[in-house]
């Protein structure tokens, strides 16, 4: 039975944190216990060049508020995040959720494409059939018990040019303090949203394994006794994920070509633009299951000017 359960040395910017993750028992991966956790976060930021970079500091915090260069570092560590917008992190939970967006079509959820922006609970009460979606509002981020996604926000400023700016060399490894192998699989259950906000982009889907291939089993709760019960089906879904620039090639996550890596933000120069990071648990994911309970990762990423 299968139950649910950055150095970039970036022309730009090197973002390096250990996270760690852990899935409370579940009948299924919308199923979840109140013992789901995300604690001890670690960060390491750097920049280059004429890229600048400064925390959010409160949730109203607007580009006006932060024109001020002398303000701005080349490098973070995780002391520039103790501010009113990070207070708690250390009991921040994680539970998984899912892009996955689509309609019940009468006799399966049928799911067309994928939406970091609209990230959603299901809780069937019989079958996949009759789910009810639950869209995630604030109160499901950043938040010790009813916290669901690990949001970082943070400021960047070009002093030079206007800038394209990609994402890079994403890595999420299992961490040593896992006691069980079965525990490192939570590394290819991890997404990151990443979004300019103060463009309005998209939020762009990057992880290292992207797969929506969880199945039910006759005698989990969702079950509905078809083929349909798992979303592998629907591979068009990777399509939405987004190409980081890395060390390797690999479809629907990396490129070795930085000109074709997903341009994240276009940066005006001397411009604050709002970078907004979500971390979550892609409760699809084939490796979403009891196995990642209490397991621990390290997760590290960074942005570069794209030339």
């Amino acid at each position: 039975m299968k139950s649910l359960r950055n150095k970039v040395i970036m022309s730009a910017i090197v973002l390096a944190f250990a996270l760690i993750a852990t899935i409370g028992s579940t009948y299924a991966w919308f199923t979840v216990s109140s013992s789901v956790s995300a604690t001890g976060l670690t960060l390491n930021v750097q920049t280059q060049n004429s890229l600048l970079i400064k925390t959010v500091t409160s949730a109203t915090e607007v580009a006006n508020d932060v024109l001020d260069p002398t303000e701005y570092k080349t490098t973070l560590t995780t002391a520039d995040f103790a501010t009113t917008f990070y207070t708690g992190m250390s009991g921040w939970t994680l539970y998984p959720v899912t892009a996955a967006t689509g309609n019940v079509d009468g006799t399966d959820t049928v799911y067309t494409g994928l939406n970091a922006d609209a990230l959603t609970f299901y809780n069937p009460t019989s079958d996949l059939a009759t789910a009810i979606s639950t869209t995630l509002t604030t109160g499901d981020v950043n938040k010790a018990t009813t916290g669901s996604v690990i949001e970082l926000r943070m400021w960047l400023m070009a002093q030079a040019s206007n800038q394209d700016v990609v994402f890079t060399n994403l890595s999420i490894t299992p961490n040593s303090g896992n006691a069980l192998s079965a525990q490192d699989e939570v590394v290819n259950a991890v997404c990151l949203g990443v979004k300019d906000v103060t463009n309005s982009g998209t939020r762009y889907i990057f992880s290292i394994d992207p797969d929506y291939g969880f199945a039910f089993v006759n005698g989990d709760l969702g079950y509905e006794g078809d083929a349909t019960d798992s979303i592998l089906s629907n591979t068009a879904l990777l399509a939405d994920h987004s190409l980081f620039y890395g060390a390797s090639t690999v479809a629907n996550e990396s490129t070795t070509v930085i000109g074709d890596a997903t341009v994240v933000a276009s940066l005006v120069a001397d411009t604050p633009t709002l970078i907004s990071i979500y971390i979550y648990i892609e409760g699809w994911d084939a490796e979403a299951t009891n196995g990642i309970v209490d397991a621990a990762f390290d997760l590290s990423f960074g942005f570069e000017i794209q030339p």
